[in-house]
């Protein structure tokens, strides 16, 4: 997924990115779908959910690039930075508000209920896509492995993007995997349920809310 990644950012910058998202929602919900199935035929396995992961990974791959840069295409340059604030306050939001939800709900409803519901939401979303009118632009050249190298070196070469790469990899690396763990955590060591689980992993989402109206 990390190397599709590169490549997804050279293919986002090519082609019509509402339509790529359209693309990219519609995998995600039938992605969703089919694990709820799964789950509430009861016969989902392992390899199944890993394999539905990877799918997932690769449909974020393209799917986040292109929902980042479409913003600008939506609002335009000048008001590029009120949205980006907008779009951070609304996504911390969510963390806070949607993991404490879920948590209760996997708690009185089951984990196919909450599976069933988040593929009904990308319908949501689908739908805002569709009934959006953003003016077109104008396309660059087809995605070469020269353009994916002159990338990779225009990013190498400036300093404060090479900083700020490292940081992130270093970050996501050895930081972020605590998500992993949380639920063995929640379950094992403080001997809690969902509920419990989601108000934990809703306190990250609270912090970075803070963090984002403090800054």
């Amino acid at each position: 997924v990390s190397a599709l990644s590169l490549w997804a950012g050279v293919i986002v910058d090519r082609i019509d990115k509402r339509r790529l998202i359209l693309l990219t929602q519609t995998l995600a919900m039938l992605q969703a779908l089919a694990l709820a199935i799964l789950a509430g035929t009861h016969v989902i396995t392992p390899s199944m959910l890993l394999a539905l992961a990877g799918v997932f990974g690769a449909i974020s791959a393209f799917d986040l690039p292109a929902r980042q840069s479409f913003l600008v295409e939506m609002v335009g340059k000048e008001d590029l930075s009120n949205a980006i604030a907008l779009n951070s306050a609304a996504f911390n939001t969510a963390r806070v508000l949607g993991p404490a939800v879920a948590g209760g709900l996997v708690a009185m409803a089951g984990e196919t209920t909450c599976f069933f519901l988040n593929a009904l939401s990308y319908v949501v979303v689908i739908v805002m896509l569709l009934r959006m009118d953003v003016a077109p632009r104008s396309r660059t050249r087809a995605a070469t492995a020269g353009s994916l190298r002159d990338g990779i070196r225009y990013a190498l070469d400036l300093e404060p993007i090479r900083n700020l790469l490292l940081l992130l990899g270093v970050t996501c690396g050895l930081d972020f995997q605590y998500t992993t763990l949380l639920p063995v955590y929640a379950r094992q060591i403080l001997h809690a349920g969902p509920g419990a689980y989601g108000l934990m992993v809703a306190a990250f989402g609270l912090g970075s809310l803070l963090s984002a109206l403090v800054l």
